[in-house]
C-alpha cells in the first residue's frame, strides 16, 4: 500500500505543470492604465490627439522566479519590424520609462495607426536569452 501511495505521489507530480506569476503594470505619465498578465488583453491605445509634449508610459515587470545573476532587456518594435528602443538592465523591478515622443513623432505609420509591441527578454550570465511575454502593444490613433 505504502508504494502505491509513493506511485501515485510521484506520477501526480510529474503530470503538474508548475506556471511563474508574471505581471506588469503600465503608467501613462504617473498614472497606472491597468496592471496586466498572461492572462488579460494586453492592448492600450495612445490618442496622437491628446499627447503632450514630455508625455511617457512606464512598464514595471516582476515573477516570482527571481534570478540574481540574470540581466533584462525591454525591447519597443515599431510596426512589427524595427527595433526602436532597447532598455538593458540589472534589476528585474526597474521602472522602464518609454518616450512617446519618440514613438509618435518619429515613428508615424503611412497608415492611419502605428503599433508598437513591447517585449520583456531575461539573460542569464552565459548569454542565454529567455525570451520572456509579449508585454503590451500600444497603438498610437
Amino acid at each position: 500500500m505504502n508504494k502505491l501511495f509513493t506511485l501515485l505521489i510521484l506520477l501526480i507530480s510529474l503530470s503538474v505543470k508548475a506556471d511563474t506569476i508574471s505581471s506588469w503594470k503600465v503608467y501613462y505619465n504617473k498614472t497606472l492604465i491597468k496592471q496586466f498578465n498572461h492572462f488579460t488583453t494586453n492592448k492600450i491605445t495612445v490618442k496622437a490627439s491628446d499627447y503632450k509634449a514630455g508625455d511617457y508610459l512606464v512598464i514595471t515587470y516582476s515573477d516570482d522566479t527571481r534570478c540574481d545573476d540574470c540581466s533584462y532587456e525591454i525591447t519597443v518594435v515599431a510596426e512589427g519590424k524595427e527595433s526602436i528602443h532597447v532598455e538593458k538592465f540589472k534589476d528585474e523591478y526597474k521602472l522602464v520609462r518609454i518616450d512617446l515622443k519618440q514613438l509618435i513623432d518619429n515613428y508615424k505609420s503611412r497608415n492611419s495607426n502605428s503599433l508598437f509591441v513591447v517585449y520583456f527578454t531575461e539573460i542569464d550570465k552565459k548569454g542565454k536569452r529567455n525570451q520572456g511575454p509579449r508585454l503590451l502593444t500600444i497603438e498610437i490613433d
